[in-house]
């Protein structure tokens, strides 16, 4: 149950899907909103893994994946990652302009 509010209360998921070139689904996990989806995408990444392995080249992923974890998880399985620029989230004081 997510609780957006005190009077907003809902039943939200997620279902995180892995495609091949064709747009064809490889396969799918769901998972409830309050969970990361670092969490999902260890499990759908091991099963796709695990079925297709020696046919996997390369891998493209949402900007929500970019965490060290998963980019070291991708590179272990010799797979090429293809991450879209993520902004550093830290807080201003730290970038000063010179």
């Amino acid at each position: 149950m997510l609780f957006k509010s005190e009077k907003e209360k809902c039943f939200d998921y997620l279902v995180h899907t892995a495609y091949d070139d064709n747009n064809f689904i490889l396969d799918f996990h769901i998972i409830p909103t309050n969970l990361h989806d670092s969490v999902a995408f260890e499990e759908i990444f091991s099963k796709v893994n695990n079925k297709y392995n020696s046919r996997i080249i390369e891998t493209a992923v949402d900007a929500r994946y970019v965490t060290l974890y998963i980019t070291k998880t991708i590179f272990d399985a010799n797979i090429l990652p293809d991450i879209p620029y993520k902004r550093p989230m830290t807080k201003k004081e730290f970038f000063q302009k010179i």
